[in-house]
């Protein structure tokens, strides 16, 4: 006995060296380590030298937190309560980037060379989860690692660096790790993977909450074809319901931990800010929010330019081209995921009866580009009616990544059944190859022979509202197109060709899925390639230090006021025109209060002609004296106090005298600018924002001396007492934590009106005794003021903030108790 054991212990030892032969792309390290290496080589001019990923969204400030110290950014996670941009609005309801896993990148670097890092991670996460997903669902080794690569390089997910919209793409890189945690937790039931799901949710919503909208409604289909198949395959009630529960109770714990990034943001967005519906906002009706959740949407173009991505066309602004002839006013991205799984997709598609996956997925597909077609089909306006969050969304197909994604997984299960069919199986597989790969080259073929006739007889049939100019932008591309289409029948026509030498046994696995890699790189990069730009941010000075003697003057001033640029505020977003830290009345932003954003609209006409007689040299029917005469009186409400006219503009206005003139700018002086605080001895009751709106338009009313309510006053204010004799003391203004206090000396009764915008998370005490707030001229906030002196207190405070926070803070202790848990178990299975 003793010499058997000897011997076949003897016998074991070989096994290392088996171990050892073990091909490298067979090791469970290959596939995070060829992602990331993939990664790195997409954004390779990054990571090897100090250049910045350029996006529009994220800004011009490409030196942002060069000179803070790490303690100085460790700070920048605290939120303001209060931003003061475009008269003020709740940055505490804003969404919460800072609190993303990968922030803390960025208190060792610029800000712009952090969002460089996360780009590289988050294309990482995005292949690695495919890849890991579709190995979860029996997919093989080499079908999941080619998704991986479809999905993390597919236009999808990849033209976003250009907008500068990293947040999305944070969603998106998740959205495969919840389908893996759900996925889990549905089949093993284990507590752990649905705090996993959780988890994810409460990440997506760190990063965007409005594409995390559509993952949740992607999961939401998910989980109900989950539960179909277990009542269909094990009618059992019980684990039923009992699954059920585990998927509701991971949202909701999701939820919770997105809590501060989500709620306070969805509450503010449905009520006060320029998306809210409802007059009394100052937003839209009924009907002009519909129509502006369907803004951007998808439209016919862009289904079949998930074949040909020149097709509908899309805009390379870096390279002065514009081939977009849709139906958008403009495209700088692209939904395409690649030609190849498209054509897998529709490979594995006929087996939809039998085999589940196929059919849940195929119906996501179907469910989530019908949803983003938004106005040409029913699915939208239902869902707009009926599920919570829809009326407050817009530009729709930001949610493609759904069936982009739901598409990749079909390419993988497609991929699978060519590597592992048996004789039979791969006789018909090559039939559904030759009339897919046909069809899907033929089109691209013809497109590229014929791209005026293709594109002519689609109009005819589905785009017959097409306007001249796009009809001119799709003139112009018709080389361009047909290029396109060319190399989709090259990639196409070579990947049909590598699929059916598989199928016939003639190529192996790993030579099959390098080619389809090379192929499905080259497909993609030439569309990703133009929303990929590297700047070198020393070229640029720091926005900081531009314009220094512009910005002291303005500065200097001690009043608070708002400057108007001029001919538009985009002017102070270019090279060399910023004025850093100087507040302006025009702008843009997603979270801008409703009313505020209503009298902007009032000035879009006068800054439209401004910038088409100035910047494109259009001729206008109105001269600069009439066109700034036609605002006047809002410039004046709106704290205006200068006109910013860049060089070598100028103007000649008595109403506007010049009071200094840099190198690059001239200042001018509104005289009749209203001061930023301002106690008014009489007041009129106007119930209808509107017409109060249009009061202060038409300069029919001097708003310092007669305030215009929408409310009645506490007190009669019947005009008693000499105004001369008012004053005003600034004892602390500190927007960001929410605080303004103020001593009045009035000699009679008074509307004291501070010039920030209304929102009821601001109170106001008058000595120590709360007071009633006011809506005063429409958007700023007023409060009376008895005669006498007295001390004047607006408190900021989120009462949504606070229960999200607390929300977010014992789900957080929830999640930790959980892991701690399940880790204390494995240790004690290990030990034992």
């Amino acid at each position: 006995m003793a010499k058997k054991n000897k011997r076949a212990v003897h016998e074991a030892v070989p096994a290392p060296a088996v171990q050892a032969t073990f091909p490298l792309w067979g090791r469970r390290f290959f596939p995070p380590v060829f992602f990331l290496l993939l990664s790195l080589i997409y954004f390779y001019e990054f990571p090897l030298s100090d250049q910045i990923i350029y996006g529009t969204d994220v800004g011009t400030d490409y030196h942002e937190g060069a000179n803070l110290s790490v303690w100085e950014k460790i700070q920048t996670v605290s939120q303001p309560m209060w931003n003061p941009k475009m008269g003020g609005f709740p940055q505490s309801e804003e969404i919460r980037p800072q609190y993303f896993p990968t922030y803390p990148i960025y208190f060792f670097t610029a800000f712009q060379r952090y969002i460089g890092w996360r780009y590289i991670l988050t294309m990482f996460f995005a292949g690695l989860g495919m890849y890991t997903y579709l190995r979860q669902v029996n997919i093989g080794h080499w079908a999941a690692l080619w998704a991986g690569v479809a999905f993390m390089s597919a236009p999808t997910f990849l033209a976003f660096p250009m907008a500068g919209q990293y947040a999305k793409m944070g969603v998106i890189a998740i959205f495969p790790w919840m389908c893996l945690f759900l996925e889990r937790g549905m089949e093993r039931g284990r507590l752990i993977h649905l705090v996993g799901l959780g988890g994810m949710i409460g990440l997506g919503v760190y990063s965007h909450p409005p594409n995390m909208f559509y993952a949740l409604l992607g999961l939401g289909v998910y989980f109900l074809f989950k539960v179909y198949q277990i009542y269909r395959e094990k009618a059992d009630l019980k684990l039923l319901v009992q699954r059920s529960g585990f998927f509701a109770f991971s949202v909701i714990l999701g939820l919770a931990l997105g809590a501060e990034g989500a709620f306070p943001l969805f509450f503010y967005t449905r009520t006060e800010s320029k998306r809210a519906t409802g007059e009394e906002a100052g937003g839209k009706t009924a009907e002009q929010q519909l129509a502006y959740a369907r803004s951007w949407s998808l439209h016919p173009e862009e289904v079949a330019s998930l074949v040909v991505p020149e097709f509908g066309g899309y805009d390379a602004p870096l390279e002065g081209r514009s081939n977009y002839w849709g139906r958008n006013p403009f495209k700088i991205n692209s939904e395409y995921f690649g030609v190849l799984a498209v054509l897998l997709a529709l490979m594995v598609l006929p087996e939809f009866r039998r085999r589940p996956q196929v059919a849940m997925w195929a119906g996501i597909f179907a469910l989530a580009l019908s949803y983003m077609l938004g106005q040409h089909m029913p699915i939208h306006w239902v869902a707009y009616h009926l599920l919570p969050g829809a009326k407050v969304q817009r530009a729709i197909a930001m949610g493609s990544f759904v069936f982009a994604f739901a598409g990749c997984v079909l390419a993988g299960l497609g991929l699978h059944r060519v590597l592992e069919a048996d004789e039979e199986e791969r006789a018909i597989l090559r039939r559904r190859l030759l009339i897919a790969g046909g069809a899907l080259t033929g089109f691209a073929l013809l497109l590229a022979l014929f791209p005026k006739a293709i594109t002519g007889g689609w109009i005819a049939a589905l785009y017959s509202d097409i306007t001249p100019k796009k009809q001119q932008i799709l003139a112009a591309g018709y080389n361009w197109i047909a290029k396109g289409g060319l190399y989709v029948a090259l990639v196409a026509g070579a990947g049909t060709v590598l699929l059916y030498l598989r199928l016939q046994q003639k190529i192996a696995a790993t030579a099959l899925i390098a080619g389809l890699c090379l192929l499905t790189l080259f497909d993609t990069w030439r569309v990703d390639k133009v929303y990929l730009h590297y700047i070198d941010p020393d070229r640029y000075a720091d926005i900081r230090e531009e314009n220094p003697r512009a910005v002291q003057f303005l500065k200097g001033d001690s009043e608070h006021f708002r400057i108007f640029p001029l001919p538009s505020f985009k002017i102070l977003g270019q090279p060399g025109y910023h004025l850093h830290g100087v507040p302006i009345i025009t702008g843009f932003h997603d979270l801008t209060i409703g009313r505020y954003d209503r009298i902007l609209q009032e000035l879009e006409p006068v800054v439209q002609m401004l910038s088409a007689k100035y910047l494109q040299g259009a001729e206008v029917p109105y001269g600069d004296r009439e066109l700034l005469a036609a605002i006047q009186p809002l410039l004046n409400l709106l704290n205006g106090k200068y006109l910013a006219v860049p060089k070598p503009l100028e103007l000649a206005l008595a109403d506007y005298p010049l009071r200094f003139e840099s190198e690059r700018f001239r200042l001018y002086e509104n005289t009749q600018v209203l001061p930023w605080f301002y106690l008014a001895p009489e007041a009129e009751v106007v119930k209808d924002g509107e017409q109060a709106l249009e009061r202060l338009r038409s300069g029919r009313v001097d708003p310092q001396r007669v305030v215009l309510l929408e409310e009645e006053p506490p007190l009669v204010l019947d005009g008693a007492g000499d105004p001369s004799r008012d004053r005003i003391e600034q004892l602390t203004y500190d927007l960001p934590a929410g605080l303004i206090r103020l001593r009045t000396h009035n000699d009679g009764p008074r509307v004291l009106v501070v010039s920030e915008n209304y929102h009821t998370n601001w109170s106001v005490f008058v000595d120590g005794e709360q007071a009633q707030m006011l809506r005063a001229n429409y958007v700023w906030k007023g409060v009376i003021v008895p005669a006498g002196e007295h001390e004047i207190e607006f408190r900021y405070f989120s009462s949504t903030l606070a229960w999200s926070r607390a929300a977010t803070f014992l789900s957080l202790l929830c999640v930790l108790g959980i892991v701690g848990r399940a880790l204390r178990r494995r240790s004690v299975a290990t030990a034992a």
